[in-house]
């Protein structure tokens, strides 16, 4: 749904009442809310450069109601509003102090605040500053002034951590580049979000963390604040570098011995999370510290996730390994193959801390092999072993959390990597669910070009077939071995 067809659906839930507009540009906006012909729209701007839509309920004027002393002037028709749309290019401070104008008068509505997500200035100097507020799929933000129902659960504990690689013995070029400030400028989504969230830090990074952290989110709020070393894996980084001599792999310089245990340290700080678990959650997440850096339609998509309430281990899957290539560890970790993603992913404690086990069992059992140079090439050993524990979505890196409730952003990537490699491995497992996800998206509207949904369809019919006949095989072979054993 687009920000104007959301428009013109709340205008439509109104009659007889005034709505106000602040940014009309093309007059495209205005349009929209002045569906409803009983309704009457006030429309602000400091220019008028384009022909406007003439509508008779839509009235437009050249004033700043970004100007305290203008926006006193129409402030009967304001605060009597059934809602306010603003659509301005801003950094964010006049939006807040506009807000604080509303709530200082006792404004009952609320306010549609458009591109609050893709501009950094604007998430940081206003959105992250207000408390009653949420997201919606159109990519507006919605703040409303008076009692407000909060429809996300609170249940959620969700564990993040930083860490400064710099000051690690093995830090290589790559790793000196991006130094304390890197991630920390990208780390305020992450430390904004409402839920119960427990960072993991150093002495040096906790307050410039705990400063990110809104006041009113300071009671949800648990640092843990500890040395990188202390971390049980930390002490196998000399038995990594041997085994990096032994059998060597191309990766990216960034990937040292060090950024493998950080990764693997992911696991651990779940763990203990959940074994202490200080807000009582039944379902944790993990959020890389840098979220937004994979996109501002990440941490909108965020809102949506806790309604969800997966049971099972849920992370991205994005290319499908085959499964014989998986097996063999020479040929698997001579490259640093992508599969499933770790920057995001949820469970129930229950499935978490079976999967976190799990991960840490196949990194030990690696690296007595020699092998294991990312824990993303460990979640495959994982699955193939447990495919029971996981509930997977789809999409790229980019979508590690926009697609988690369904496919619906580059969505014939699925199709490309997932679903067109599991089902020439002849994994129909895979490709049927992958298949199924996508479908239940493009029928509430995602797009595929024709080409696309062809293969897609071809794809999933064989697969079907395919999967029917390996299923009738078994059952006879299962009859067989039956009928010759009585004892059976």
């Amino acid at each position: 749904m687009s920000y104007l067809t959301y428009l013109t659906e709340l205008s439509t839930r109104y009659k007889n009442r005034i709505i106000i507009d602040i940014g009309t540009g093309a007059g495209t906006s205005a349009l929209a809310l002045a569906l409803e012909p009983s309704n009457m729209v006030y429309s602000f701007d400091l220019e008028h450069a384009h022909t406007l839509p003439q509508v008779a309920n839509i009235s437009y004027f050249l004033d700043n109601l970004m100007s305290v002393p203008e926006r006193e002037m129409w402030s009967d028709k304001l605060l009597s509003s059934a809602f306010i749309f603003m659509d301005i290019d801003s950094d964010g401070r006049g939006e807040y102090e506009f807000y604080e104008w509303l709530q200082q008068k006792g404004y009952q509505g609320f306010i549609v605040f458009n591109k609050v997500w893709e501009k950094k200035n604007v998430r940081d100097n206003f959105w992250y500053r207000i408390r009653d507020k949420t997201a919606h799929s159109s990519g507006v933000g919605i703040v409303r002034f008076g009692p407000v129902e909060n429809d996300v659960p609170d249940n959620w504990t969700v564990v993040t951590g930083y860490f400064d690689l710099t000051k690690m013995p093995d830090a290589s070029a790559s790793i000196k580049a991006r130094p304390l400030g890197h991630y920390l400028a990208s780390a305020k989504s992450t430390m904004c979000v409402e839920q119960n969230l427990v960072v993991y830090c150093e002495p040096h990074t906790v307050e410039p963390l705990r400063a990110m952290r809104p006041a009113w989110l300071a009671e949800k709020t648990k640092y843990v604040v500890m040395s990188f070393e202390d971390f049980p894996l930390s002490k196998y980084r000399s038995k990594i570098l041997e085994n990096r001599v032994k059998h060597p792999y191309n990766f990216d310089d960034r990937n040292t011995a060090s950024y493998y245990l950080l990764c693997m340290a992911r696991y651990a700080m779940l763990k203990q999370t959940m074994a202490e678990n200080p807000f009582n959650s039944t379902q944790f997440a993990w959020l890389n510290i840098c979220i937004e850096r994979m996109g501002w339609r990440n941490v909108m998509s965020l809102e949506d996730v806790w309604r969800c309430q997966r049971e099972k281990f849920s992370t991205c899957y994005i290319d499908y390994q085959r499964e014989s290539l998986v097996r063999n560890l020479p040929e698997y970790f001579k490259w640093g193959r992508c599969s499933m993603c770790s920057g995001f992913f949820t469970g129930s404690a229950t499935y978490m801390k079976l999967f976190c086990d799990k991960i840490e069992e196949a990194f030990m059992k690696m690296l007595e092999l020699g092998y294991g140079h990312a824990d993303e090439q460990l979640f495959s050993i994982v699955y193939f072993d447990n495919r029971e524990i996981f509930d997977v979505y789809y999409g790229d890196y980019q979508q590690m959390v926009t697609n988690y409730v369904e496919p619906k952003e580059r969505t014939y990537e699925p199709v490309r990597l997932l679903i067109q490699h599991s089902y020439d491995a002849g994994d129909y497992e895979v490709c049927l669910k992958g298949c199924e996800a996508v479908l239940a998206a493009v029928k509430k509207g995602t797009h595929l070009e024709g080409w696309q949904l062809e293969q897609l369809m071809k794809v999933y019919n064989n697969c079907l077939t395919y999967s029917s006949k390996s299923c009738k095989s078994t059952n006879h072979t299962l009859s067989s071995k039956n009928q010759e054993s009585p004892s059976a």
